[in-house]
């Protein structure tokens, strides 16, 4: 009984840390000594291989969930072993790594106790939404000093808005996305999803994460209920304006309110009106299209590589070019199929296995699966441990869910 006891302990102490790394992956506690370094910092990588390593039991039942990421993990393995090892290629492995792990070890914990990831989940978006509000009134570098650099000097750029505990607005605004699906997923009061909608639209300002927000929202009404949905488009249209202008008079300098005035008066030109729409926008149509006309086979990790692609579909598609980023592809679903070729179908397989195993109620696990998808067509790699974490835990959802 006290070994028992003991290790309920140790597992309660793990769950902790290990949630609180998987939301605050951007926080580096060594910023000081380190300087500025890589967006996602290694801590919760760390952690969660040691983990791992006490909490597999050889004897236990293996998920479809779980075998579906291992494979996906193998092959990238494999593909990574095959192309020489550079510091890229160990950058672009740590995101399957990172997705497996906090996939596992996140339904694990939550399983045994689902409060742990739910307090987190609240304390993270008061802590969000007050260093937000204090860089957007008081001081723009407020607790920028704890991303290692990131994020100074963005607030008030172009119109841009707070970063919050994020390297910039558009990852924050991004974030509030994901962190909505794991509210609904864990069960947590529909008051934080407010919150988080808050957050999103008036302090992460990101015209990206807004218009990512509506796109998630009408793929998720176009296939929950079509009929519906061409019911409602007026509805929908006329309340957007509403909406829009009552935005538009309390941020009248806001990069999203530009960036919507130029979608509603020159919509054919939205994807050259804006240098960041063009460059997200085109990142995720070069890398997709490369892949696809390379039959899916992996293109390796080289960047050289990928500048000759940008050289020659800048070429192809040179009316829509502005620019694009040949140092680093900016779509964590198209850098996924670039570097490592078809077996990130088996990613997708992962999610849509997640999907069929949840009992969940359909139009929320619908939510959930487009929200990543959407997302990870972005500038969000999979190394960001929530991907994980959510995909983990959808299969096991409803255990001790406490809707208010």
């Amino acid at each position: 009984m006290p070994q028992d006891i003991t290790t309920r302990k140790r597992s309660s102490w793990l769950g902790w840390i290990f949630f609180l790394l998987a939301f605050f992956p951007y926080i580096n506690p060594l910023a000081f000594i380190t300087g500025k370094t890589t967006y996602i910092q290694p801590y919760f990588l760390v952690f969660s291989i040691f983990v791992f390593f006490v909490i597999f039991s050889p004897g236990k039942k293996i998920s479809r969930v779980d075998l579906l990421g291992g494979c996906f993990l193998l092959f990238c393995i494999l593909i990574f072993l095959f192309f020489p090892i550079t510091s890229e290629s160990v950058v672009a492995l740590v995101g399957p790594v990172t997705f497996f792990l906090a996939s596992y070890c996140g339904r694990h914990f939550y399983t045994r106790n689902a409060e742990q990831l739910r307090s987190v989940l609240r304390v993270s978006c008061w802590l969000f939404l007050i260093v937000g509000v204090v860089q957007l009134t008081i001081s723009p570098s407020f607790m920028t000093f704890a991303l290692g650099g990131w994020g100074e000097g963005i607030l008030g750029e172009g119109g841009r808005g707070a970063v919050s505990l994020f390297p910039e607005p558009t990852h924050y605004g991004l974030s509030c996305i994901l962190l909505i699906g794991l509210c609904i997923l864990s069960g947590v009061s529909r008051f934080y999803i407010f919150l988080f909608l808050l957050q999103l639209v008036f302090i992460s300002q990101s015209s990206t994460a807004i218009g990512l927000g509506v796109v998630v929202l009408c793929v998720y009404f176009a296939f929950q209920k079509p009929a519906l949905f061409l019911k409602w488009i007026p509805f929908c249209f006329v309340f957007g304006y509403v909406l829009f202008q009552l935005v538009r008079y309390a941020l009248p300098e806001s990069r999203a309110v530009w960036f919507i005035d130029i979608v509603i008066d020159e919509p054919s030109l939205f994807i050259v009106s804006d240098t960041s729409a063009n460059i997200r926008v085109l990142s995720i149509w070069f890398s997709l299209l490369a892949s696809f006309e390379n039959y899916f086979i992996p293109h390796g990790f080289s960047m050289e590589t990928w500048r000759d692609i940008v050289l020659v579909y800048s070429s192809r598609f040179a009316e829509y070019y502005i620019h694009v980023s040949d140092t680093r592809i900016q779509s964590g679903l198209g850098a996924l199929f670039f570097q490592f070729g078809a077996s990130t179908f088996i990613l997708l397989a992962t999610f849509i296995s997640a999907y069929l195993s949840s009992s969940l109620e359909s139009e929320k696990k619908k939510f959930v699966i487009v929200s990543l998808i959407v997302v990870m067509l972005n500038a969000f790699p999979l190394a960001t441990p929530i991907f994980g974490l959510m995909v983990g835990i959808l299969p096991v959802s409803d255990k001790g869910r406490c809707v208010k």
